[in-house]
């Protein structure tokens, strides 16, 4: 009951941040102005080069930094969601409203998803553990800005439950696209992740091909999706703003930087922003090779590393990038929307063996430990929700990062990004520091106080299902015995 009320309010609060004082961002700022001209352009019949402005300069770099075309260069699934809202009269403000209230919708849905896809396939305990990482995640923070991140998250681990719920191939082929739409390089990701479901938990021949050709129709749509958005904005198949070699990392050192900070920077490694996934992959991952027999089942054996070899794949792609980060944003936000569809690829797919270590996990006192980390990690993201000036002055141009724009001055740039990274103080005690809003205070509390009931309630369905195991040994036991007092009764009988 604690558990429930604490996830209605902390899910009610993040709608009405959302509605009354969200951040209007770059990202899907311009997706709403951008989806107007786009449809102004089909209106008009012009259906290649949308995005070229009047001097020819379409979204990219330029001598002054960075320039958005008529239509921008952003996610392809935004401008679908974008576009029929401007096509019937919406103002780009109000579209962008509510592409921000979607994200809050977003989040509360991944919650309900997460636990009744775990809760079903799995084992009920892992309903309160995935909702424990979700809660203490900086999604929270995404679910009331104009990032599409939570979103995103929402529908590729839609597509993996369509997996795991042995959905028909037309619905999954739509689902795989969808999520492939998500972002322009997510498409082998998902594939990837569907594949794994599948094969891990699917033994019937049939419904395992029938549903491996869905993955490839929707994930080839999902490329060819792309390319003819591409060539409708740019006039290209590729994206005129992440193909510009300005925007690429070459040097190696440069990106091994980037990708340490991705795992390790006090502001940017998800090891301190979000410790529950990481936990929870990790412990998945070293379950799977030690409870799993060596020549049984090498797949789901693998499973979990399988998955942290496709986050070391995600995380090099993104330390090639200009902007690893995906700033200015809270944390790292490029890698945040595949956590969540990861980590229920690989709970499914190790199965009982998974659900009988997290039981004993569960009755472990470590539980206890791992339990304060992840609520002090927790901390910081309801904090955020409350000191928009915190995380504002963090990215402010002073010292190292004045005029360090990577059009115009890589060097200065890549030595900004590295400052803010690994020497500036860190922002996730900044913000603990700098809240004064009694509201924020108690919603602490609330969240502290909702990941202890959850933690309480997973113990307990744990504990249940050892409980009744050991009736039903009890019971079998006690089966035995009177089925030996029946056959020896005659023989006593008769002597």
């Amino acid at each position: 009951m604690v558990a429930a009320a604490g996830l209605g309010v902390m899910c009610l609060t993040l709608f009405w941040i959302g509605a009354t004082r969200p951040e209007r961002l770059l990202d899907l700022r311009g997706v709403s102005i951008g989806a107007g001209r786009a449809v102004h352009c089909l209106e008009h019949g012009h259906f290649t080069g949308c995005d070229r402005l009047p001097d020819g300069q379409m979204s990219g770099a330029s001598r002054n930094g960075f320039v958005m075309g008529n239509v921008g260069p952003w996610a392809p699934l935004a401008y679908f969601m974008a576009m029929p809202l401007r096509a019937v009269g919406l103002s780009a403000g109000t579209t962008l409203s509510v592409l921000i209230m979607t994200n809050a919708v977003a989040f509360t849905a991944l919650i309900a998803l997460s636990w009744v896809l775990v809760a079903r396939r799995v084992g009920r305990e892992w309903g309160p553990v995935i909702t424990v990482c979700l809660l203490t995640s900086p999604l929270l923070w995404y679910s009331t800005v104009a990032f599409g991140e939570v979103v995103t998250a929402l529908i590729v681990s839609s597509a993996v439950a369509a997996v795991l719920t042995r959905r028909s191939p037309r619905s999954l082929a739509v689902i795989v696209m969808l999520a492939g739409f998500t972002k322009e390089t997510n498409a082998p990701f998902v594939a990837a992740l569907c594949c794994l479901a599948l094969v891990t938990t699917e033994r019937e021949p049939t419904r395992r091909r029938r549903a491996l050709a869905a993955i490839g129709l929707g994930s080839v749509a999902a490329v060819a999706g792309n390319s003819l958005f591409n060539i409708f904005r740019f006039g290209s198949m590729f994206n005129s703003h992440y193909s510009d070699a300005v925007y690429q990392v070459s040097r190696l050192p440069r990106v091994g930087g980037n990708f340490l900070a991705l795992l390790i920077a006090p502001n940017t490694g998800i090891v301190w922003l979000w410790p529950a996934v990481v936990i929870l992959l990790t412990f998945l991952a070293v379950v799977g090779v030690r409870g799993i027999a060596p020549r049984s089942a090498p797949v789901v054996r693998w499973s979990g590393v399988i998955v942290l070899a496709l986050l070391l794949v995600e995380m090099i792609g993104l330390a090639r990038w200009y902007s690893p980060f995906g700033w200015i944003a809270w944390g790292s936000r490029l890698i945040l929307p595949l956590f969540p569809p990861m980590l229920l690829c690989a709970i499914a797919a190790l199965g009982p063996v998974g659900t009988t270590a997290l039981r004993r996990a569960m009755r472990s006192g470590r539980t206890r430990i791992a339990a304060g980390v992840v609520v002090l990690a927790g901390i910081p993201q309801v904090a955020v929700l409350w000191t928009p000036r915190s995380w504002a002055s963090f990215f402010s141009s002073r010292g190292v990062c004045a005029n360090a724009a990577v059009e115009t001055n890589v060097d200065r740039y890549y030595r900004c990004t590295s400052h803010l990274a690994w020497h500036t103080p860190p922002l996730a005690t900044k913000v603990v520091g700098d809240l004064r809003s009694p509201v924020g205070v108690l919603m602490i509390g609330v969240m502290a106080l909702t990941v202890a009931a959850l933690v309480v309630l997973a113990r307990d369905l744990a504990g249940d299902v050892m409980r009744r195991r050991v009736g039903r040994d009890v019971r079998v036991v006690r089966q035995v015995a009177v089925d030996e007092e029946r056959l020896y009764e005659p023989e006593a009988s008769v002597s």
